[in-house]
């Protein structure tokens, strides 16, 4: 709209200045016409004079220079200063959001592997994902459990699917749309399955364990019952104390699946508004225009 508003201020300028009289000694007052007074202004016809440096000039004297001059060099010098502005603005935006993607891989990554992590008091049916590190493995076959270790993933029970290996290489599905850190990892979809599982194990053992309680206190009191009852009470506290942190890690990890989301959006945002930016330096190029014309010698 100011574009629009200066171009028909210069154009009715030049029409003006063709049928308003001028004072006598006041014709010869256009752009670039020197003065001595700084800060002193003049009207010829319609149009106001100042005695100032012309903004389009290098190393400038004391001219004449043409309100419409000085308003166009303003809202130009506006311009310019939006599209550093914004242009600050969505640079650091871009590297604020991706260090804190970054950062929300790299512990999403952490809560994956923990959670994966081959645990050789479990059992495991083919497509359970395990890890050991560095690598990730999936259960091919039934994987029973084994205390000493000795069905963990390993060069000698690895090999491809369709084979009679305990395990297969874990293979990536395809790009992650959380993160790049995530591409060659399992999904956070999965280690949060594979915990959940673990919890509804647990609770199940709980239970049983608080039934068995229940057989013992009203049993009769001997020396092996209390032995026993004191057993599962450490037990149930310990399966107890093992669901309510793997429930605050799935919840964690949720919550950071839902940030990094968040972030991954914001950043498209962003990208949109790399479009305003590029509208504004438009802007520059246009009120550069108009500028040179209104502040031009003789205007």
């Amino acid at each position: 709209m100011l574009r629009k508003v200066l171009t028909a201020s210069i154009i009715g300028f030049m029409f003006t200045s063709l049928l308003v009289a001028t004072p006598a000694g006041a014709a010869t007052i256009t752009n670039g016409v020197a003065c001595k007074k700084s800060g002193a202004s003049t009207k010829v016809g319609t149009n106001v004079y100042k005695c100032t440096k012309n903004p389009t000039v290098a190393n400038a004297k004391l001219t004449w220079v043409w309100s419409g001059c000085l308003e166009a060099n303003t809202t130009y010098q506006t311009s310019q200063a939006t599209v550093k502005s914004l242009s600050a603005s969505l640079a650091k935006n871009f590297a604020d959001t991706k260090a804190s993607g970054d950062a929300l891989a790299l512990g999403i990554l952490d809560s994956i592997n923990k959670m994966l992590s081959y645990r050789a008091t479990t059992d495991y049916v083919p497509g359970d994902t395990v890890w050991v590190s560095p690598s990730y493995f999936v259960a091919n076959v039934a994987v029973p459990r084994e205390l000493k270790g000795t069905n963990a993933p390993s060069a000698t029970n690895t090999g491809l699917a369709g084979s009679t290996s305990l395990w297969i290489k874990f293979a990536p599905t395809g790009v992650s749309p959380l993160n790049k850190a995530l591409d060659l990892v399992p999904s956070p979809d999965v280690a949060i399955a594979a915990r959940q599982a673990d919890i509804a194990n647990w609770n199940t053992i709980i239970t049983k364990l608080a039934a068995d309680s229940k057989k013992l206190i009203a049993g009769p009191v001997t020396t092996k019952n209390t032995a026993t009852l004191n057993l599962i009470t450490t037990q149930i506290k310990q399966f107890s104390s093992g669901v309510t942190a793997a429930t605050n890690q799935v919840n964690a990890l949720k919550a950071s699946v839902a940030t990094i989301k968040r972030l991954t959006s914001a950043q498209t945002t962003l990208t949109l508004v790399e479009a305003n930016l590029a509208g504004a330096k438009q802007d520059v190029a246009s009120n550069l225009m108009i500028r040179s014309q209104a502040c031009k010698k003789g205007v």
